[in-house]
């Protein structure tokens, strides 16, 4: 059976044995809107880098390819 939403509220969170080693990828509360301005530049930087990189590798492996 159900239990009523209300006692539901005020049971303890618990951890399942799955999650117990996991971290958050970001703390709750934090954005990107909240770093400070050198790292967003660093963060747009290597997102760019790495688009590149994986753009020019695609290209190459196309080239490799001999198409009629």
């Amino acid at each position: 059976m159900q239990q009523p939403m209300s006692d539901l509220m005020w049971e303890e969170e618990t951890v399942s044995p799955v999650h117990a080693g996991r971290r958050p990828a970001m703390p709750p509360g934090v954005s990107l809107g909240d770093l400070l301005p050198w790292q967003r530049f660093m963060l747009a930087t290597l997102l760019f880098l790495d688009v590149t990189v994986v753009g020019f590798l695609f290209l190459v492996i196309l080239g490799r390819f001999q198409f009629p």
